[in-house]
């Protein structure tokens, strides 16, 4: 079994969510999601959406609890006092695992059936919320 790491909830909400959450910004939902495909994931909002999809389903199935999660519905100057109360409720480190060989796809892959989901993962523009540095330390 792949061995697994720890990463902050932020990421992982940033992944299922489609919403940069993530208290360390982009660079950690990057570094999440290229530990998860086993290979370094590009920075381009392409690449990033792309390798969200791929992740999605997979952070969901270890972290069930987080499937209800929405940050969507929140305001953004909210999310930091949303995201201290989920942390508090489900903990702030979450271990993952990567994905499988045949959860993944290449970065371009030819087009699928997507699930709803899927669909608006990849369709929305990448929201970039902006988590302050000095927020993110109190998290």
């Amino acid at each position: 079994m792949a061995k697994s790491s720890r990463f902050h909830l932020g990421d992982i909400l940033s992944v299922t969510s489609g919403i940069i959450i993530s208290p360390k910004g982009e660079k950690a939902v990057q570094e999440l999601l290229s530990f998860m495909k086993g290979e370094e994931v590009g920075t381009s909002e392409s690449e990033l959406r792309q390798a969200m999809k791929e992740c999605h389903n997979s952070l969901l199935i270890q972290c069930p609890k987080l499937r209800k999660l929405d940050p969507s519905m929140i305001d953004g100057t909210m999310i930091p006092s949303w995201l201290k109360h989920q942390i508090r409720e489900h903990g702030d480190y979450h271990s993952i695992r990567p994905l499988q060989r045949k959860q993944q796809q290449a970065i371009s892959p030819a087009p699928t059936k997507d699930t709803k989901e899927d669909q608006q993962i990849i369709s929305s523009p990448l929201v970039r919320n902006s988590v302050s540095a000095e927020t993110s330390q109190s998290l």
